[in-house]
């Protein structure tokens, strides 16, 4: 979808779990995005939404080029950024005239309501509640970026921030191997399936986007106040990113 359509239908910008806030543009090259319509005070959209959010995060880690925006229908700000918090996806901010209008537009009378549409804009399912959670789904998605170029491109951006020393390209990477080794040794084993954003260690070396995009790609996605690892994530990969962080590690280890 072109940027300047993607903006006309969202805004400008949105806004993350966090509270921050992303360029629309941003997701303007994603084939499949869906406007999720939910709020907090409906039972089945509470119920709904983690299982949207186990889909999300599966199609992320094996790459598929799909995005999900959360149109809220919550009643005041305080509900939308509450409910927001626990998604691992960005929304249209609520006081933005989007999301006072997208409802009418898609004749939306009941939530939970997922809406897809494609690259041109054009609606091609606009009740997608059961279609997102087919065992079809995912594999039926448009690859984004492959896998190995993704993993350069992160390590890349890294290397070149000007406001990371190698000594914290190098925490930051050594971090990223310990988490990923952890999961792969303990499976399933909770202490090591969330990170808590208040933890020092993670505000010290794993705190910028770069560190963050590797951990997306292991399987791990945002949910506000910390980031987790799913359950199903593809342990194959892991290993992979782990050779990779350790290798770059070990070059900046050299250079010092």
């Amino acid at each position: 979808m072109s940027s300047s359509l993607l903006q006309s239908l969202c805004g400008p910008v949105l806004r993350l779990p966090t509270g921050e806030t992303t360029e629309t543009s941003s997701i303007a090259a994603t084939e499949i995005v869906g406007l999720y319509f939910s709020a907090h005070w409906c039972p089945p959209c509470r119920a709904f939404t983690p299982r949207l959010a186990t889909v999300y995060s599966q199609a992320k880690q094996k790459g598929k080029s799909f995005e999900i925006i959360f149109v809220s229908l919550d009643r005041d700000v305080s509900q939308f950024e509450g409910y927001h918090s626990g998604m691992p996806w960005p929304a249209i901010p609520y006081n933005a005239k989007e999301r006072q209008f997208l409802p009418g537009v898609h004749k939306v009378n009941s939530v939970p309501r997922l809406v897809f549409l494609n690259k041109t804009g054009s609606v091609i399912n606009a009740n997608a509640n059961q279609a997102a959670l087919q065992p079809s789904f995912i594999p039926g998605l448009a690859d984004s970026v492959d896998f190995d170029t993704m993993i350069d491109n992160y390590v890349n951006a890294l290397q070149a921030d000007a406001s990371l020393t190698n000594e914290k390209r190098i925490a930051g990477l050594d971090t990223v191997f310990k988490v990923l080794s952890n999961i792969i040794n303990n499976p399933l084993n909770p202490k090591y399936m969330k990170l808590k954003k208040s933890n020092e260690v993670f505000k010290s070396k794993l705190n910028n986007p770069h560190l963050l995009g590797i951990l997306k790609l292991a399987g791990f996605y945002d949910i506000g106040e910390s980031v987790c690892c799913d359950e199903n994530a593809d342990v194959q990969k892991m290993k992979e990113i782990i050779q990779v962080v350790e290798s770059v590690s070990n070059c900046l280890k050299d250079e010092l």
